[in-house]
């Protein structure tokens, strides 16, 4: 069984609590601005493999303080990785969280955090 790890971190890489998968977070550009693209990608790496962890089910949601701006609807990664577009609306501090439902058809219910900072 799968499990993530629940913690606010900063942009980069959040472990699961039982060292099976890795949740990685970056955006292009990597200090994303206001009003302008931004892209996150996120990538599902195997722990114990150190590869790209295939066919996760996921959600991603973006907040700014107690306030929903972005979610997506339930989506499927079969090769591990995805990009989301987005463009932040305002400047200041984000919370990212990446909700892992399922691994390999296996249902699981976890959520990873990020911290991004919009200037």
């Amino acid at each position: 069984m799968y499990t993530v790890e629940k913690n606010n971190d900063t942009r980069g890489t959040n472990q699961s609590s039982n060292e099976n998968l890795k949740i990685g977070l970056s955006t292009n550009p990597e200090n994303p601005i206001a009003g302008q693209p931004t892209q996150l990608n996120v990538s599902f790496i195997d722990n114990q493999t150190n590869s790209i962890e295939e066919h996760v089910d996921y959600k991603v949601t973006i907040m700014k303080g107690e306030t929903q701006v972005f979610t997506t609807p339930l989506l499927h990664a079969a090769d591990g990785s995805i990009i989301v577009p987005y463009q932040f609306q305002d400047s200041g501090s984000y919370n990212v969280m990446v909700e892992v439902d399922g691994i390999w058809f296996m249902p699981i219910s976890d959520t990873a955090q990020f911290t991004v900072n919009v200037g």
